[in-house]
């Protein structure tokens, strides 16, 4: 959708580093972004960094993982409601030994 717009979609890695999450925003402080969807790494406490590019006009929508200091527009899920869902499906359509690994650095 965003190629059909006119837009490049850019993808960016923190590894769950709060120090390359502020890098990163820290260089889209040269206006080349028209507007950052991110989840804060699991090491981030403070929201300034992200308010900072805001106050320079880059709109941004924060999900999974979110501040709730930065006034920006947020997209959550419930994970145990979903996972709780997932496995009742799972046990409908016969499935009997459900199993769930969950993905290194999870808590």
């Amino acid at each position: 959708m965003a190629k059909e717009k006119g837009y490049h979609s850019i993808i960016c890695l923190t590894h769950e580093d709060y120090k390359d999450e502020q890098d990163i925003l820290k260089a889209f402080h040269s206006g080349r972004v028209d507007g950052v969807l991110m989840s804060v790494s699991g090491t981030t406490e403070s929201g300034e960094h992200i308010r900072g590019l805001m106050e320079q006009g880059v709109p941004v929508v924060l999900f999974d993982r979110v501040l709730q200091d930065v006034p920006a527009p947020k997209v959550v899920t419930d994970d145990n409601a979903s996972a709780s869902k997932a496995t009742q499906l799972l046990l409908a359509n016969g499935c009997r030994r459900v199993a769930f690994r969950p993905f290194p650095g999870y808590r």
